[in-house]
């Protein structure tokens, strides 16, 4: 898979996002909306982000750091640094994953984004 499959994912169900948790509290949501995609990584109250917007064949990405879902840091990093992060995790990582009595469901919103 590559990040066209994902984006016709996101795009075929009007968004998508799914979670991957693990035992330790840490959890990773991937999903996407429109043309807004993130990637996020959240350890008790704090947040580490890419959110990447996909224009006219362009990325804007930006890096969050965050408490409480208070921005602590922002900064913009290389085009396609979000879209890079889904794939790597959502296909390639799997198998590193599968097999882990880690997985959680769960389901979110991500309104501050």
């Amino acid at each position: 898979m590559d990040s066209n499959s994902f984006m016709k994912l996101v795009a075929n169900n009007d968004g998508f996002e799914f979670v991957i948790g693990f035992r330790d509290d840490v959890d990773h949501y991937i999903g996407g909306k429109g043309n807004k995609y993130w990637y996020l990584v959240q350890k008790g109250n704090n947040q580490d982000y890419y959110v990447g917007t996909y224009n006219n064949g362009n990325w804007s990405d930006v890096h969050y750091v965050a408490k409480s879902h208070n921005i602590k840091k922002s900064e913009t990093v290389s085009s396609g640094t979000t879209i890079a992060k889904i794939v790597d995790r959502a296909y390639f990582y799997q198998e590193k994953t599968v097999g882990k009595k880690a997985l959680k469901s769960k389901k979110t919103a991500m309104s501050h984004i």
